[in-house]
């Protein structure tokens, strides 16, 4: 199925987690939050937030500046 990761275009399978469309996508790092269709998903409900066709997921990293 199709989704967007960070604003490209992604292939899943059907039936995936958002656990899984991480480990699919190989997010390298900890640090991070996560948003389907723009609500955020706290981490100990990534394994039992399911992933439709279409959703968009964004993966927001923290950067340091000044």
């Amino acid at each position: 199925m199709k989704v967007k990761i960070n604003r490209l275009e992604f292939e899943l399978p059907q039936n995936c987690n958002l656990l899984q469309a991480l480990e699919i996508y190989e997010v390298k790092t900890k640090i991070f939050a996560i948003a389907v269709n723009e609500k955020f998903i706290p981490k100990s409900h990534y394994s039992q937030t399911i992933i439709n066709p279409f959703d968009t997921i964004d993966i927001i990293v923290p950067m340091q500046g000044g």
